[in-house]
């Protein structure tokens, strides 16, 4: 009877640090609790993603939908966006904006900036900036491309097309290329290496 008792202890010991693993695990990688200094040290570039996106907007973040859980969503990734906003807006010239020029890396933001939107609020907006009236327009349709829609609005929204422009912008990435030179490498071996340059593409073709 004892023996079946502290086999019993063992395993409910093993199902308690079971549960204890996944919770850790949980926390770490699902957090409980979002802040705004959490959203921009670490969610800045998706939620500017969406936010930029003339299809989108902020209606992924309404009606219970991306964090939802989460009551100031709405403020605070509003408050995301004028901070970038805000930024450019203080560093460059407007006139001078074309939506074809890739501008310098003005995005270094210090952690004191990051812990601090004092500056976003020192001063009262007198009039409406780019931001707020690309926000109350209407979502455009599923079928436009968003990067026509910033081509052809950048008079409008200068400083908006910028961040667009770095938001928006497809990632760089040599996968491709690296996968080429694996199938090449398996083609071209020493046993074969006396085949025609002709030849290598169309097998490369095929394996791709």
């Amino acid at each position: 009877m004892i023996s079946i008792y502290k086999q019993n202890k063992t395993i409910n010991s093993s199902f308690i640090i079971a549960i204890q693993n996944s919770l850790e695990k949980l926390n770490k990688y699902y957090l409980q609790k979002v802040t705004l200094a959490i959203l921009k040290g670490y969610y800045k570039p998706y939620i500017l993603s969406i936010i930029l996106d003339p299809r989108f907007k902020l209606i992924h973040f309404k009606n219970q939908g991306l964090l939802s859980f989460y009551p100031n969503i709405i403020a605070d990734i509003t408050t995301i966006l004028r901070y970038e906003y805000t930024k450019i807006k203080n560093d460059i010239n407007p006139a001078n904006i074309s939506f074809d020029e890739l501008q310098d890396d003005i995005y270094n933001i210090s952690n004191k900036e990051l812990d601090s939107d004092d500056d976003l609020y020192s001063k009262e907006i007198t009039t409406e900036e780019e931001y707020i009236i690309y926000i109350k327009e209407s979502l455009i349709s599923q079928k436009d491309h968003p990067l026509d829609y910033w081509k052809l609005n950048n008079n409008r929204f200068p400083i908006l097309s910028i961040l667009a422009r770095r938001y928006l912008a497809m990632p760089a990435t040599s996968a491709s290329i690296e996968s080429t030179f694996s199938i090449g490498n398996n083609i071209i071996t020493k046993s074969r290496n006396r085949l025609s340059s002709t030849t290598i593409k169309e097998l490369i073709l095929l394996k791709s």
